[in-house]
Order: structure tokens, then C-alpha cells, then sequence
């Protein structure tokens, strides 16, 4: 097997692989706004990466035992948090 996410520009009618680690992708989510969305993906400890709308990485947020994204109603903060199986630490990152 073999994981994947892709990409939908609807503007310019294209079709590209988002840039995951390898292993398996944990969460993806997009901010309120449209304007960012943000990948967890690869082995534990999970690497986590903010993407633009543009399908290009922003910035890289480390490898850290998380597996959910969880953004405030306007997007300006966002928590990668660990739960379930994971230890349950958070982090809340201010994306301004």
C-alpha cells in the first residue's frame, strides 16, 4: 500500500501530490479562510507542515507525536494536538 494526498486546483484545472512524508497521514485539515491547510504525516513522532492554497509549504512545525488539527473559527490559531493512542500534549501556534 501506499499513502497519498492530492491537490485540486479548480482555477487552473490541475491535479498535483501534495509533499507528505512517507508513512501515514495522520490529519489534514484546512484553516477557516481557505487560505492555508496544514498536513500531519509520516512514522511517530508525525511531521507537521502548513501548506499554502497554492500547494506550496509555508513552514514546518517538527516531528512530534501528533495526529489532529484543530483551527479557531477565524484560522488565526491553530492546536496540533496528540490524542487517542498519543500521549494527549497540544500545541497552539499563532499562524499570523
Amino acid at each position: 500500500g501506499e499513502y497519498g494526498l492530492y491537490f485540486f486546483n479548480s482555477k487552473d484545472k490541475k491535479l498535483s501530490k501534495v509533499r507528505t512524508y512517507e508513512g501515514p497521514i495522520h490529519d489534514f485539515s484546512w484553516d477557516p479562510t481557505g487560505s492555508y491547510f496544514i498536513v500531519i504525516s509520516g512514522f511517530m513522532p508525525a511531521n507537521s507542515v502548513l501548506f499554502n492554497n497554492l500547494n506550496e509549504p509555508m513552514l514546518e512545525f517538527g516531528k512530534h507525536h501528533r495526529n489532529l488539527i484543530s483551527w479557531s473559527p477565524q484560522g488565526r490559531f491553530v492546536c496540533l494536538a496528540g490524542y487517542g493512542n498519543l500521549n494527549g500534549e497540544m500545541e497552539v501556534w499563532d499562524i499570523k
